[in-house]
Order: structure tokens, then sequence, then C-alpha cells
């Protein structure tokens, strides 16, 4: 996408598109899309050009034009959700751009069909997930991820401040154990009564003495006979 941008000013001039001696370009923006959206805007890029994912551009005109929102439940609970378990590898930047293209897409399939998102607060998927959520509900995102953090990692004035961008469900320190604390966690979590699914994403599988978390949240899911993917 970076190499269409630069080439997009010299093929409207081929053309006869040229900018006004007074007015400037003769567009507001021009958008290309992405087979997915840019993590980070990209040096030399010719303004105002903006990348785009195809997917996303598709589906916000169609959420304009027939919106769908998340059901709320007549009982108070919080509309049905699915569990995002994992974390980004300690691996090369290829797979970690497997796995952000990955929570994109299930993001973007699970709040298309009015589903929330249910996560742990992992400092690499916390802002993926609230990005995608933006583009759903640019108003109120939080309206539609849930974030499960323990008060082992995180002050009170932190819970108060992830809050205002997720609905932050923060669980007890156990004994300042952190091994207990984030167990803890992970098991409420998984007993959010709102979920539907667990989907598992990557995971650190390679710290000696530390078993993956990612295990023990499949663990719990497939105890509680939630399915998991």
């Amino acid at each position: 996408a970076g190499t269409d941008a630069g080439l997009m000013a010299p093929h409207l001039e081929r053309i006869g598109v040229k900018p006004h001696e007074v007015f400037g370009l003769p567009y507001d923006a021009a958008i290309l899309l992405a087979p997915i959206p840019p993590q980070s805007q990209e040096a030399g890029k010719p303004a105002p050009v903006i990348i785009d994912s195809v997917e996303e551009y598709v589906s916000a005109l169609a959420r304009h034009v027939a919106p769908r929102h998340a059901t709320q439940p007549t009982d108070g609970q919080p509309p049905s959700s699915v569990i995002i378990s994992g974390a980004f590898p300690d691996s090369q930047p290829e797979y970690e751009q497997n796995l952000t293209d990955a929570i994109h897409a299930i993001c973007r399939a699970v709040f298309s069909r009015g589903v929330s998102v249910v996560f742990g607060n992992h400092p690499t998927f916390r802002p993926l997930i609230s990005e995608v959520a933006s583009r759903f509900e640019p108003k109120n995102p939080r309206a539609i991820i849930r974030m499960y953090t323990s008060r082992y990692f995180v002050s009170p004035a932190e819970v108060e401040a992830l809050d205002r961008e997720a609905h932050v469900l923060a669980t007890p320190s156990i004994d300042d154990d952190r091994a207990r604390s984030l167990s803890e966690m992970r098991k409420q979590m998984i007993a959010d009564g709102s979920a539907l699914a667990l989907v598992a994403i990557g995971g650190k599988t390679g710290r000696a003495a530390i078993p993956p978390g990612v295990d023990e949240e499949v663990r719990l899911a497939t105890e509680r006979k939630l399915p998991v993917f």
C-alpha cells in the first residue's frame, strides 16, 4: 500500500488531474484499500492518503446502512461475548504480524455480529482490541469490550484509567503472589457468564518455570464446557 501511495501523484498528473494553484489538491483525501490496516504511519507517505482495510471499509459502509448493536439481555446481564486468550510470543516479527492480523480478523467478526470481546489486560493485545472496537463503536468502544485485570499488577488509579477505554473487572491480588493472582484472574474471566466461546491466540511458551497462561485458560474453558478455538 505504501508503494501505491507514492505512485498516486505521478499517475494523477499523467491523466491530467493536477493541484489547483490556489486550492491545492482536487480531492479531500484518497483512500487506498489493503488487506489489513497499517499499524503505523509510513514515512514519506504523501498526504492526504489514507490506507484502510478492505474488509473494515466495506463493513463500515454496511454498518452505516444497517446499524447493528450488541443485544442487551433483559435480565441486566452483559451482552454475549467471546473470550480472547493469549499473548505475543517471543518469536520473529513475522509471527507477531500474523497474530496482529488474527486479532483484527477475530474482533471484526465478533463485533460485526453484535457480540462483545472479553480479554485479560495484556499490554500487547489491549491496544489492538481497543483499536478495532473504536471502529465499530466510535462514540463508546467501552460498551463492547470487557477487560479483566489483577490488582497484583495495577493500582486503583490505573484501574480507573483503564476503565475509560474498556469495562474493567479487577480481580484481587492473592497473598501478593504473581502466579496465584493470575490464576484467580483467569478463573474469573473464564467464568464470565456472558461468554459463548474462547479463542486462543499465541501465548508465551518458552519461559522456564512459568507455564503458559493460555494453557491454563484453555483448561478452564474446557472444564466449563466452553467451545475452544
